[in-house]
């Protein structure tokens, strides 16, 4: 049980960076609205689908480094550091943020959480227990191990 707690708080950093990140990176471009739960993220992609923003670009935001590039059907961002990338729909075209093993790992070591799973192997066991227990939800069909959560982060 602990295991799942601390993957559900590696999750809520995963989202509340990408929250924090996009919020900066709109009001850089003066693009910014106060919205709940996901509208602004997805906001923040239709403005690169109608190409009001760049694809990829690296700001200067107070006494931060924002770096950002959008892809297939998500964006990769890093803020200072810290790497977080993300796709942004499911297979069935729900707007969501989703996470795998592989994108939460990586997040987790460039943003020295205090979360610290042994093994790539450790959390993939944990997010899938997890998903069987609808406590995290599939975001694309097996074999792909790809999810996201119903909750979100403002």
């Amino acid at each position: 049980m602990i295991e799942q707690e601390q993957a559900l708080q590696l999750i809520h950093e995963y989202t509340k960076t990408i929250y924090f990140v996009v919020k900066k990176i709109l009001n850089k471009y003066e693009k910014y609205t106060e919205s709940p739960d996901l509208k602004f993220i997805e906001s923040f992609w239709k403005l690169y689908i109608q190409k009001e923003i760049p694809k990829h670009d690296i700001l200067k935001v107070d006494e931060n480094t924002i770096e950002y590039n959008f892809h297939g059907g998500g964006c990769f961002f890093k803020h200072n550091d810290v790497e977080v990338d993300t796709s942004f729909y499911t297979a069935s075209g729900e707007f969501v943020i989703s996470y795998s093993v592989d994108k939460l790992w990586d997040f987790m070591k460039s943003s020295k959480s205090n979360i610290d799973f042994k093994s790539r192997f450790e959390l993939d066991e944990i997010l899938e227990k997890m998903c069987l227990e609808g406590l995290i939800f599939r975001s694309v069909p097996l074999p792909f191990k790809v999810y996201h959560s119903r909750y979100e982060t403002n």
